[in-house]
C-alpha cells in the first residue's frame, strides 16, 4: 500500500524501474528525490494511505504528522506509528 502511494504520488514510473520498483528501494529517498513536492504530490500519497490504511489496522495519519514528513523512510515511520499491535 505504501508503495502503491508513493508510486501515485510520484511522475515516475516506480513499479518500472528496476532500483525503484519496491518501498525497500525508495527508503533513503526523499520526496524531492522522486519529485512528491508539490502540494498536489503529497496530498495523493496522503490521500491514497488514509483511504487504505484501516484495511491494514491503522489509523489515519494526521495532517500535523504527515506535513512534517519529507522522506520515504519518515513516512514509513508515521504510518506504522499508526497501527495498534495487540498481544
Amino acid at each position: 500500500m505504501l508503495f502503491i502511494a508513493i508510486d501515485k504520488g510520484s511522475p515516475y514510473d516506480l513499479r518500472s524501474k528496476p532500483t525503484t520498483n519496491s518501498l525497500e528501494k525508495l527508503e533513503s529517498f526523499t520526496f524531492e528525490d522522486l519529485h512528491i513536492v508539490t502540494g498536489f504530490g503529497t496530498k495523493i500519497v496522503w490521500l491514497w494511505i488514509n483511504a487504505h490504511i484501516k484495511l491494514y489496522g491503522g489509523e489515519q495519519v494526521a495532517d500535523a504528522v504527515s506535513s512534517k514528513v519529507k522522506d520515504v523512510d519518515g513516512l514509513i515511520k508515521a504510518v506504522y506509528d499508526t497501527v495498534k499491535v495487540t498481544p
